[in-house]
């Protein structure tokens, strides 16, 4: 595998590794290709949504690779496996060439071993990353405002799925509502 640190955004840690926890009884596969995502993940520099460089590769990227040994490019989309589709070149991230790809930039060189031999890939260019385009459903927009009457609640506007949320968030919360990302939501008003 390799040893460079790679950036994975605060969204796609926590899902992928509630991802990881939700499958660990699975097929010995499927654990094999857990533990392959699990090591990539424990050297990942977490950095948020807005700060991820533009050409990392990041869930739900398309990315443009060139096979080292054959010359052959392809490109694939990184998703989670219930979204998988390989007519459509989305590719589950527990196939091992989805997590090696994971958190890399375009242009870097990247190997690991599989059941054929050592394979290597180039990232020619990530096509399409969803927080560059400003798609990425846990995106904030830059709006935070804090609670005159109390320092510890903020409020938040969030897109999700085409509309927005407005809500008012715990500073320090770790809950989470509706698997949008707002933290112990104290109230959440959808707007279209």
């Amino acid at each position: 595998m390799n040893e460079r640190m790679i950036q994975i955004t605060q969204g796609d840690m926590e899902k992928l590794r509630r991802l990881i926890e939700a499958r660990r009884n699975t097929r010995a596969l499927d654990r094999d290709n857990l533990a392959m995502l699990a090591q990539e993940l424990e050297r990942a520099e977490i950095v948020p949504p807005d700060n991820i460089s533009m050409d990392a590769v990041t869930m739900h990227s398309r990315v443009l690779v060139r096979d080292l040994n054959s010359g052959i490019e392809s490109s694939y989309t990184l998703v989670f496996p219930q979204d998988a589709d390989i007519a459509q070149s989305k590719i589950s991230t527990l196939v091992p060439i989805a997590t090696v790809l994971l958190g890399y930039r375009g242009g870097d060189q990247i190997e690991w071993p599989s059941p054929g031999g050592r394979r290597r890939l180039k990232i020619v260019k990530v096509l399409y990353q969803p927080e560059a385009a400003g798609d990425e459903p846990e995106h904030s927009v830059a709006l935070y405002r804090r609670s005159r009457e109390r320092d510890d609640i903020l409020a938040v506007l969030v897109p999700v799925g085409g509309a927005l949320i407005i809500g008012l968030m715990a500073r320090y919360g770790s809950e989470r509502i509706r698997g949008h990302g707002i933290p112990e939501a104290i109230e959440a008003i959808l707007i279209s």
